[in-house]
């Protein structure tokens, strides 16, 4: 009876704190898309001649690798905070 009390209580602890920190990550992650937007707009129109271009060989490969690299990584709350301009 005891476990299943502490577990509740931080299953309680849990969901509060989630919903405490969703929204700031939420103004966080629609500021950061809507930088990283601007930033493609300043990149000019789209690219109307489809034929591939040497350049993008090195664009997709650096993409690639920062996504799986990405992907790996696990930002803690920590660094969220630091004003880190990735995190």
């Amino acid at each position: 009876m005891y476990f299943h009390a502490v577990c509740l209580s931080v299953y309680q602890l849990l969901m509060h704190h989630i919903r405490d920190c969703l929204p700031e990550l939420k103004t966080r992650v629609n500021v950061m898309a809507a930088q990283f937007q601007q930033l493609l707009n300043s990149f000019g129109d789209e690219v109307e001649d489809k034929v591939y271009l040497p350049c993008n060989f090195v664009i997709l490969t650096f993409y690639n690798c920062a996504r799986q690299h990405l992907s790996k990584c696990k930002v803690s709350r920590h660094l969220l905070h630091q004003g880190h301009p990735y995190g």
